[in-house]
């Protein structure tokens, strides 16, 4: 049987990031990040990759997951266009992301990381 994910990757997203990334993604969209600022980025991107964290995956039911996130708006959107049965939940450290995964077992696996935003000024 084929899934097929009725959203966006830029709805559902990734909250696998920390407040200075989340606000560099922001600024990017907004148009207002300079080549600079990329370059900072990538810093803080290569010092989360040196941490070699694990990236944990958790099933759950939806009941569970909705129960687990019952104040976060975007999560309950996200549950909605999941089909029922079992959702997957991938955490890093204390950022948590529903998901169907897989992901890289550890951070040490995306050493190759380079920030190639078109719109910088």
């Amino acid at each position: 049987m084929s899934l097929h994910v009725p959203f966006r990757y830029d709805y559902v997203g990734s909250f696998l990031r920390d407040e200075k990334l989340l606000k560099a993604r922001s600024d990017f969209e907004k148009e207002i990040i300079t080549k600079k600022e990329l370059k900072e980025i990538e810093k803080k991107m290569k010092s989360l990759i040196e941490k070699k964290a694990d990236f944990i995956k958790t099933n759950s039911t939806k009941t569970e997951v909705s129960a687990k996130f019952k104040g976060d708006d975007l999560k309950q959107e996200v549950l909605k266009r999941i089909p029922d049965g079992v959702v997957s939940i991938y955490s890093q450290g204390k950022f948590e992301d529903i998901c169907r995964g897989p992901h890289v077992p550890n951070t040490k696996y995306l050493r190759f990381f380079k920030g190639r935003w078109m719109s910088v000024h």
